[in-house]
């Protein structure tokens, strides 16, 4: 659905964050979608869908593929801005410095920045997908379907 530009709102994000602007915040978008091939169909799907702020200096994509980590993005951000708060569905969306870290120091870094949450820290939950999934096992990308459930078995029962 990225190339197609029909991705969906969560319900009420449009509305959310054009109340947000209204108040005259900046919004920033940063995502790990390739801006090579998703640049203008991300553009095209959040204005479709209403969304404030959708212009290159908003719209933060990964610009190369091997570096997906948002933090010098983020940080290009911090240098003309004051960032109220953070959203997102995963610990890379937020400025935890979690890239590269396996489960037990990501979980770490969160219980270090426990005070942020639920303030500067917005997490929405995405049972779905995300780059949570990869911390689970060093190999989890790569396990069959049944391996999968096989590790979710025996995970759920320590």
């Amino acid at each position: 659905t990225v190339h197609e530009a029909r991705s969906e709102a969560m319900p009420g994000a449009v509305e959310f964050l054009s109340e947000v602007a209204r108040r005259g915040v900046a919004i920033f978008y940063v995502s790990n979608r390739w801006s090579e091939v998703n640049y203008e169909p991300t553009i095209e799907n959040l204005k479709a869908l209403g969304f404030p702020s959708v212009d290159a200096e908003h719209v933060l994509l990964m610009e190369d593929r091997k570096i997906s980590d948002k933090q010098p993005r983020f940080d290009r951000v911090t240098e003309n801005y004051d960032v109220v708060v953070y959203m997102g569905d995963n610990a890379g969306d937020l400025p935890l410095r979690t890239k590269g870290m396996n489960r037990a120091a990501r979980n770490a870094a969160i219980d270090a920045a426990q005070e942020e949450f639920g303030t500067q820290y917005i997490v929405f939950p995405n049972p779905a997908y995300g780059s949570w999934v990869s911390a689970l096992a060093k190999d989890y990308m790569t396990m069959s379907p049944e391996a999968r459930e096989e590790f979710y078995a025996k995970t759920l029962t320590e």
